[in-house]
């Protein structure tokens, strides 16, 4: 039999239950950290969706797992899990944040580097968007070999970027047209 499943119903469910207990913020945090976790681990979803294993032993791993989280965090997922949503969990989740990035204020930039930054130089990133931007700035990284040496950061369809790649290709455009100049 065939079941239409409406992942965006359960995200305005979860974002009116957080609006009303005035937690939106906390509810966003907690959601962001359970995205990561089942991002990190794919076997968690298949785990809480084998019928094989009794519901209670299910409802058991996610006390576990998410223990410290808000109650109506840990219910929601139990909800997607009785109603046999869990497999589109993540999708509900990305919908919530969505909302409540707009709710939030919160922009996102994506900060390319020609190596891994320590969790300082991300602070130190973030806290200068965030100053300039007026607005919370959620970072997420990437490492690109190619730079060199530098950084590439993508902010709301903008491209800032310093590095000697960059740097070293512009000066072999420039060279080219003089040899091209000369002729």
């Amino acid at each position: 039999m065939y079941v239409k499943v409406n992942p965006s119903s359960y995200s305005v469910a979860i974002y009116e239950i957080a609006k009303e207990s005035n937690k939106i913020k906390t509810f966003h945090e907690q959601f962001s950290f359970v995205k990561k976790v089942i991002e990190k681990n794919p076997q968690l979803i298949t785990f809480l969706k084998n019928d094989e294993i009794a519901l209670e032993k299910r409802f058991e791993l996610i006390d576990e797992i998410f223990g410290s989280l808000e109650v109506d965090v840990k219910n929601s997922i139990k909800v997607a899990l009785v109603r046999n949503m869990i497999f589109v969990l993540r999708k509900i989740i990305v919908d919530f944040l969505k909302i409540t990035n707009y709710e939030l204020g919160i922009k996102f930039a994506k900060v390319i580097t020609a190596y891994p930054l320590s969790d300082s130089e991300l602070e130190k990133i973030q806290k200068k968007l965030n100053e300039k931007t007026k607005k919370i700035v959620e970072i997420s990284t990437e490492v690109d070999e190619k730079l060199l040496s530098g950084y590439k950061i993508i902010f709301s369809n903008q491209l800032y970027e310093r590095n000697y790649n960059n740097d070293l290709q512009k000066i072999k455009k420039t060279i080219i047209k003089g040899k091209e100049d000369e002729k």
